[in-house]
């Protein structure tokens, strides 16, 4: 997923303290001074659906969206959905985002990334995701869930598990990673969720450790800084990302399989 809504949140609380330090720019709207004297960066000004203001902020590097109301007054972090459930964060991010060249990773991630491949053979793939999974997500979980039919008629997944979610997670991504059948164990992982967690973990070798320190890394350089993190190509056959879980009618626009 995008930064979660709870570290944006610590940010803007952060940034409070230094309110009585720095005066305010009478070119934003009060609601983002908070975050603006916390270190975050307009980039873009933008209008919004719903008489919104959207905004591009620059967060330690990282781009994020946030809107405004038309008072100046309440800041909304999160994604903006419309009635027929398009996310439209994620259409404005795609419009007014500064894209770095993501297309040497296509290949990077093919070769760096211990990969558990499910769904298309790769001669009969009509979509390729790769994405970075963590065991104890359960929005990772539920892109699985949703996976499954698309699998079926020619999506194939390349699994990066990572372990960043708690100190289980490496544990439980080394147990998947270092299984003997790695896509079985990450099926029977994701088929015993709801009611186990699925895989209880092992212990982590200075090997594995290095494999998933690589992931995570790769995440980064990515832009991508939760789970799931999907990476594919668009329609131009350029490499993109996806932050989260997608809606239905995103997921199908992205793999082009109806």
């Amino acid at each position: 997923m995008k930064r979660s809504l709870l570290a944006i949140a610590a940010t803007f609380a952060m940034a409070s303290a230094a309110l009585a330090q720095q005066p305010p720019s009478n070119e934003s709207p009060e609601a983002l001074q908070m975050a603006i004297r916390g270190g975050m960066t307009v980039d873009k000004k933008f209008p919004a659906a719903a008489g919104l203001t959207g905004w591009v902020m620059q967060d330690r590097g990282r781009q994020l969206i946030v809107y405004t109301t038309a008072d100046g007054k309440h800041l909304i972090a999160g994604n903006l959905v419309d009635v027929s459930g398009r996310n439209l964060t994620k259409v404005y991010s795609d419009e007014h985002f500064v894209k770095p060249d993501l297309d040497k990773y296509w290949t990077i991630l093919g070769k760096d990334a211990s990969l558990v491949k499910e769904g298309a053979a790769d001669k009969d793939a009509k979509a390729i995701f790769y994405v970075f999974t963590d065991p104890n997500c359960p929005y990772c979980h539920a892109a699985w869930e949703q996976f499954q039919p698309y699998m079926k008629k020619g999506l194939q997944v390349r699994w990066i598990t990572v372990g960043i979610l708690g100190q289980s997670s490496k544990a439980k991504a080394a147990e998947i990673l270092s299984a003997k059948d790695p896509l079985a164990t990450h099926k029977a992982h994701n088929e015993a969720f709801r009611t186990t967690k699925g895989v209880q973990g092992i212990a982590v070798s200075d090997k594995m450790d290095k494999v998933l320190d690589k992931h995570q890394s790769l995440m980064r350089e990515l832009g991508l800084s939760g789970t799931p993190g999907i990476v594919y190509l668009d329609k131009k056959g350029r490499v993109v990302t996806s932050p989260g879980l997608p809606s239905a009618a995103a997921l199908t626009e992205m793999t082009g399989i109806r």
